[in-house]
């Protein structure tokens, strides 16, 4: 590729800083049913909390999975929306069981340096960023249909089914994988009109949506593994088969 050439007419630099947020919310059916409602379920005033200070003491790992994940359990009947979850392998028709919802978001600060050359009636800006502070943030609402039974709990097949869900979405891979692609999506181009002032209230919102764009791959990334999880293990109801693993699901990409 050609390198860039910059005859700008005006030099710029502009040091901010900028606090940026973002949301998604997802859903995974684990063993059996119709699809839930989409009242988020820590919203839910029917629903009722398990508090994980009544269940057993869990392993070490899953004690920080469930603190990295900032995870709840609750249980109770939940609407349907008339959609039917997918059928069992043999054909029968199947009830939900449980569900793994995850909230995400992420924060970020950002040193914006732009350059601009006139092109015929607009101005091609090169926009170069350097991120800092980048995380992801997240929480995750584990529902059952039937309260699990204490004794037992963290070795119920449909508990561990919906941890894996929580290791996917708490992967520290991911938010790696999210500063690797913003450090090389920098320089940004976009073009102005020659009426728009380039100022850091013009540049920021640019970084803002290009930080979302990106964002927003990791979100689907996510769902991807979820579906991924629930194809290969038929939503929990069976275990992971040769040479697959709740590794290698973190690891599939399409």
């Amino acid at each position: 590729m050609a390198p860039i050439v910059l005859r700008p007419l005006l030099l710029i630099l502009s040091v901010v800083f900028i606090l940026g947020g973002s949301f998604v919310s997802s859903s995974s059916g684990a063993a059996f049913g119709d699809e839930p409602s989409p009242i988020p379920l820590d919203e839910d005033p029917d629903l009722k909390e398990i508090p994980i200070s009544e269940l057993p003491e869990p392993s070490a790992r899953v004690a920080e999975l469930i603190r990295r994940g900032n995870v709840q359990f609750v249980y109770g009947k939940r609407p349907s929306v008339g959609h039917t979850f997918p059928a069992a392998r043999d054909g029968s028709r199947r009830t939900l069981a449980a569900m793994t919802q995850y909230r995400m978001n992420y924060d970020f600060r950002s040193r914006n340096k732009w350059h601009f050359e006139q092109k015929g009636s607009e101005r091609e800006v090169l926009i170069r960023v350097v991120f800092e502070n980048v995380r992801l943030l997240g929480s995750h609402t584990v529902w059952f249909r039937e309260r699990p039974e204490r004794e037992g709990f963290w070795e119920s097949r449909l508990v561990q089914h919906e941890l894996d869900h929580v290791r996917i979405s708490t992967d520290l891979g991911l938010e790696k994988f999210f500063k690797r692609e913003l450090d090389k999506s920098s320089p940004l181009r976009r073009s102005f009109s020659l009426s728009d002032e380039l100022t850091s209230e013009t540049i920021n919102p640019v970084v803002n949506e290009h930080v979302a764009v990106i964002f927003k791959q990791i979100s689907e990334l996510i769902d991807v593994r979820y579906q991924e999880l629930d194809r290969v293990t038929d939503h929990g109801l069976e275990g992971f088969p040769t040479q697959k693993s709740i590794e290698s699901i973190m690891e599939y990409t399409p």
